[in-house]
């Protein structure tokens, strides 16, 4: 398995572990393969767009529900696209769009795909 991938599948692994409840477990796989990829396609839309405010309303929608199955990795990323957004700076918060891009680029497709 390539770094990139080993990384990835670390980054997923403990995600699930700090899910102590199984049902949220699998809640947050699905939420994986059903919303990551449709919410990082808006992002990137948005910012390819120019169009700040769907940046900021995605950004946040994403921060929310990753921060609360404890993806911090991606929160953060996003939480930082929210605010680069609403401060009006395209170019940072396109730069952070590709980095979550890149993140998630990291998870291995066996998590991604259904």
């Amino acid at each position: 398995m390539p770094v990139d991938e080993e990384q990835g599948a670390a980054m997923v692994r403990a995600w699930v572990e700090n899910q102590a409840i199984p049902p949220l477990r699998q809640f947050m796989l699905e939420s994986l393969q059903k919303r990551l990829p449709e919410e990082l396609r808006l992002i990137l839309a948005a910012v390819a767009d120019g169009d700040l405010e769907q940046l900021a309303f995605v950004s946040h929608r994403v921060k929310g529900w990753t921060g609360t199955y404890g993806m911090m990795e991606l929160s953060e990323l996003a939480g930082e696209i929210e605010r680069l957004a609403n401060a009006g700076d395209l170019g940072a918060a396109g730069e952070s769009a590709h980095e979550l891009e890149r993140v998630i680029g990291l998870i291995p497709q066996e998590y991604l795909q259904a």
